[in-house]
């Protein structure tokens, strides 16, 4: 496989965990088990023009050439942009940590102030390594740990259908007549649909705005952005 469709494969799989994200696992299935088919069926209209905005942005990035980084030097030179980027960086990994590392470190060094904060620290150390040290290797680490965020929402999703665990299946019987039923469409409705495709596409445009910037002409934005959001 060649450097420009190894890279692509790459980016593709960092789309995909992106925009398979907070959002749209937190987000999508509550309002799907809300409004229903129509819900569904609002959410992925605004899901495919969001991604088709996407692309037209990150393509126009494409033809600026190194926005981003012209960006990035200006940021540089303001303390306070700075501040406002770390105290950001902050809250996600202060929420990352919560959920992610404090249940697996949790029987070890406990659920309170220290173990939140063993567990920031250890975020944040990994984050450092892997951005300091991994070097050309940081897009290929970053797309495995979107290969495996995937699986496991496959895995855990599979494992809560098959395991018939107290109303389990009662549960999920629910769930599926709720996911079909027939709702009247509201201005909610449409709202808080295109809310939730807002966020599953990833959180707003600056993703793929920074992605644009560092792609250059020899990827294309149409197949990496489309088929990460695909995914």
């Amino acid at each position: 496989m060649d450097e420009t469709k190894k890279w692509t494969v790459y980016l593709i799989f960092l789309v995909t965990g992106w925009a398979t994200g907070i959002g749209t696992l937190g987000l999508f299935p509550q309002l799907w088990l809300h409004y229903g088919i129509f819900g569904l069926l609002f959410y992925l209209v605004f899901t495919v023009v969001f991604a088709i905005v996407a692309i037209l942005e990150s393509e126009k990035v494409i033809e600026l050439g190194h926005y981003f980084v012209d960006l990035y030097d200006k940021v540089l030179k303001k303390p306070a942009m700075i501040d406002a980027i770390w105290i950001t960086l902050a809250l996600f990994i202060s929420f990352y940590a919560a959920n992610i590392v404090l249940p697996l470190l949790g029987p070890f060094v406990g659920v309170g102030f220290v173990g939140r904060l063993i567990s920031k620290a250890i975020i944040m150390a990994l984050i450092f390594v892997i951005i300091t040290r991994a070097k050309e290797k940081t897009f290929t680490i970053m797309a495995i740990g979107g290969i495996v965020f995937i699986s496991l929402v496959f895995i855990t999703t599979a494992l809560a259908l098959t395991t018939p665990k107290g109303n389990t299946w009662t549960y999920v019987h629910w769930g599926l007549s709720q996911l079909t039923a027939v709702k009247p469409i509201t201005t909610r409705m449409i709202v808080e649909s295109a809310l939730r495709a807002l966020y599953g596409v990833g959180l707003g445009l600056g993703f793929y705005l920074m992605l644009g910037s560092f792609m250059g002409k020899r990827f294309n934005a149409k197949t990496i952005i489309g088929m990460g959001i695909f995914i």
